[in-house]
């Protein structure tokens, strides 16, 4: 049995979906009990479970064999490293008490750095958490989500005009898919390991703000041209997203990471390519929407 949370998400959805797929037994973790229906309509079971409940966390894992766990964006967080850390106890000490052979835990790039990379640092504290607590586990250090573009795609198509936090325009840094996530969370959970494992999983190539541009005006068959947004305007635009001062703060200095080369792969890490091009995930964003 594998316990899939954030099944109602991109990552956790590809991953339960292609194991219900392949034959497997897949317990999902949701929040409401329309949620749960879709996935027992499908062959899984459904668990309503909240990352702050320890004992329904203990509960949900009962009886299971292996987890993809990933902890919630907390956008409203006042402190969003201190507020991740009683999730994170929640989920050690459910793993820990379900006696859970191996996990995959959802990462980041960079989680190998333990400052100067934003919300990151939360993850590299929580993998450490995980390996002294004594559990086996794959990280899987993803790359820059693909799918991080979707909110300006409307502003590609309507004016022409790409903006992007990450510059360089021309500066190629790894993306991946959230399909591609899913898909390697499901052969580390099919795969499991003695220890811990640390996976940096990207898609076909490194690609620039310029690339996607490019793929996007593909899709629309328009001119879609980049635009790097400075700095100095990035806080006004996630205020108006209401994010906690917080989170603006840390999402500040990651991208000023990824923008000075800091936030990296590890080199030490296992790689694993998926197969979605940005035109792939481009063109279903905009298909979608």
């Amino acid at each position: 049995m594998f316990v899939i949370s954030g099944a109602t998400g991109r990552t956790g959805a590809a991953a339960a979906s292609g194991l219900l797929e392949a034959g497997h037994d897949v317990r999902v973790l949701v929040r409401t009990d329309d949620s749960a229906r879709l996935w027992t309509d499908r062959g899984a079971e459904a668990v309503i479970a909240d990352f702050t409940d320890g004992p329904a966390m203990k509960t949900a894992m009962k009886g299971a064999s292996s987890a993809y766990l990933m902890t919630p964006p907390l956008a409203s967080a006042e402190d969003l490293l201190a507020e991740r850390v009683p999730i994170e106890t929640n989920m050690i000490e459910a793993v820990l008490a379900a006696d859970l052979r191996h996990v995959v835990i959802l990462s980041a790039f960079a989680a190998h750095l333990s400052a100067g990379t934003g919300q990151i640092v939360g993850l590299h504290r929580m993998e450490d958490r995980f390996a002294n607590a004594g559990i086996s586990f794959t990280s899987l250090r993803a790359a820059f989500f693909m799918e991080n573009w979707a909110p300006v795609l409307a502003k590609a198509v309507t004016d022409g005009v790409l903006p992007s936090f990450v510059h360089p325009l021309d500066r190629k840094i790894e993306q991946v898919s959230t399909a591609d996530i899913g898909r390697a969370a499901m052969r580390a959970l099919t795969n499991p390991i003695s220890g811990q494992r640390y996976v940096s999983v990207a898609g076909p190539e490194a690609i620039s703000a310029s690339d996607v541009a490019l793929a996007i005006a593909g899709t629309i068959e328009r001119a879609v041209n980049p635009v790097a947004l400075a700095p100095d305007s990035w806080d006004a635009i996630w205020a108006g997203l209401d994010w906690s001062e917080d989170r603006r703060r840390l999402y500040a200095e990651f991208f000023a990471s990824i923008n000075d080369g800091t936030a990296a792969f590890d080199p030490a890490d296992e790689l694993w390519r998926g197969k979605d091009s940005i035109a792939d995930v481009a063109a279903r964003m905009l298909n979608a929407g």
